[in-house]
């Protein structure tokens, strides 16, 4: 009860215990001590698709929808269209150490520093971002074997082995 949708696409749980969750069509869910409490457009999200929900470094929640993103800033949702004058479509992450935030921005993958510089990768698809320990971010390929590191402000394609291929330590 409660849930705008039975067809989630995600689910994420934030630092506050929050659970939430997207759907296909019924917006976004958020389950906090039992109760479900669901935003939708009505309530500022660009569309009912959530394809997903993060968080960043300082809590808040990011809505990556159909249309574009929102976030809530206190208890109000709104739509996200442009960071520091930038259109974007996706919010991917916010660095650990510095604060950058990567967005997608239609067909590119672009890092937005605190400082207002920018760092693009232009390529179509669906990209997965994460951050390792030493500060690099690693991005891959949803839709092909792919793999590109950004680092200290240089993207650069890594050699993957053949598919289906095992690596050993002797490789």
């Amino acid at each position: 009860r409660g849930f705008g949708s039975a067809r989630i696409l995600h689910v994420a749980e934030s630092r506050s215990g929050d659970l939430w969750i997207g759907t296909v069509d019924g917006g976004l869910t958020r389950l906090r001590d039992g109760v479900a409490v669901t935003y939708t457009q009505r309530d500022g999200l660009p569309s009912d698709f959530v394809g997903s929900i993060r968080e960043d470094r300082e809590g808040t929640v990011w809505i990556n929808t159909a249309r574009g993103v929102a976030r809530f800033v206190g208890p109000r949702l709104e739509a996200y269209p442009t960071h520091r004058g930038v259109r974007v479509t996706e919010f991917l992450r916010q660095e650990r150490h510095g604060g950058a935030m990567w967005f997608r921005s239609d067909s590119q993958v672009m890092r937005i520093g605190t400082d207002g510089s920018i760092a693009s990768w232009k390529e179509p698809g669906a990209w997965r971002v994460r951050e390792a320990p030493d500060g690099s971010i690693w991005l891959a390929a949803a839709e092909e074997y792919r793999l590109v590191r950004y680092y200290r402000g240089v993207f650069s394609n890594v050699d993957l082995p053949p598919p289906g291929r095992k690596v050993t330590h002797n490789d």
